[in-house]
Parts: C-alpha cells; sequence; structure tokens
C-alpha cells in the first residue's frame, strides 16, 4: 500500500482547489483585488461566492483548530503570530496588528457571502498619520504593522492556492504504472 501523505485540505476541497484555481491568475487577482478592496469586475468575482468555494476560502483565511487534521498540520489564525523571543513591548504592537487583520479578513470573507459590502475597517486608512509623534509611536505604528501584515498575509494565502491547484496528482494505479515504467528502463 502507497503511504499518502496527509494534507490539511480534504480530497474533495483539493479537487475544488484545483477546479477553481488551476491556470486562473484572474480569478485570483480578482479575490486579491476584492480582498484588498481595490477596483475589481464584478463578474469575476461570482465564482468565489459559490458556498463551497466560500468554506474553502475560509478555511484558507481564516482558518480554525481541527482536532481531525492531520498531525503537525494545526493552524489557526493565532498560531502563525510570530511574537515568541520579542520583548513585551513588541509583541504588543504585533498581537495588536494580527487582531486587526483578523477583523479586516473577516469583514473581507463577510462581504463575499453578503450582497452589500461592509467596509467598518478600510485598508487605507491604515495608512493615515497622525500628526502627534505619540499617536505616531502607537495607533499608526500599530495600524501600518496591521497593513503590511495584511498584505503580506494575503499574498501568502493566495500563492498556496496557486501553489496546491498547480500540484499534479495522480491516483494509486498511476502511480504503480509510473514505477513499473521507470523501473523497465
Amino acid at each position: 500500500m502507497v503511504n499518502e501523505k496527509q494534507m490539511r485540505y480534504s480530497n474533495e476541497e483539493m479537487s475544488l482547489i484545483k477546479n477553481t484555481f488551476a491556470d486562473n491568475d484572474v480569478l485570483l487577482k480578482t479575490l486579491r483585488k476584492f480582498l484588498l478592496q481595490l477596483p475589481y469586475e464584478q463578474k469575476d468575482l461570482e465564482l468565489l461566492k459559490t458556498s463551497p468555494v466560500l468554506r474553502l476560502l475560509k478555511k484558507t483565511f481564516l482558518p480554525e483548530l481541527e482536532g481531525d487534521a492531520p498531525l503537525l498540520q494545526v493552524i489557526d489564525m493565532w498560531s502563525v503570530v510570530q511574537i515568541i523571543n520579542k520583548p513585551p513591548v513588541e509583541a504588543i504592537v504585533t498581537i495588536k496588528a494580527w487582531k486587526i487583520l483578523e477583523s479586516y479578513l473577516r469583514q473581507q470573507i463577510g462581504n463575499l457571502e453578503n450582497s452589500t459590502e461592509i467596509d467598518t475597517l478600510k485598508l487605507s486608512d491604515l495608512t493615515k498619520i497622525s500628526e502627534t509623534d505619540e499617536e505616531i509611536v502607537s495607533k499608526d505604528f500599530i495600524n501600518l504593522t496591521a497593513r503590511i501584515s495584511i498584505l503580506g498575509y494575503i499574498e501568502s494565502q493566495l500563492n498556496q492556492l496557486k501553489t496546491l491547484a498547480g500540484q499534479k496528482s495522480e491516483t494509486v494505479e498511476e502511480t504503480k504504472k509510473r514505477l513499473l515504467a521507470n523501473s523497465s528502463k
């Protein structure tokens, strides 16, 4: 029996990723535009609003702890926050920025589900700089850190979807056939 590597995504989810995003940079860029509150074509977004794709996007962008996930693949929004070995003052900035990131992504993914968009958190507001040094050192630094984190996180998750969509998969029978063919050479 071939030992298949377990993944965080089920076979059905992997199939959905491939069928939705393989060779579809336009859709990935439309998703990026939507998540970053940039102009996009509404028609290009419709495929992302189907129930299976929405569940997949929530799992990708807003992961939650799953007890049945494969070993070493348990992840949630907070498990990737880099605060270990940081002084508490730096960790506080990171934690507050990550909270903004989580709220922002919940808002944007929620907007995909709803017919009317709610933009309580605006990405553009995170670059507004105050006049006073005190506000720049506290609020503005946190907001700018959140903006940088949002951009990096979204790009990382889009890259993950693109990579997974491009993976070639073969059945056990195809693997056996390929290995047999390779061994007879």
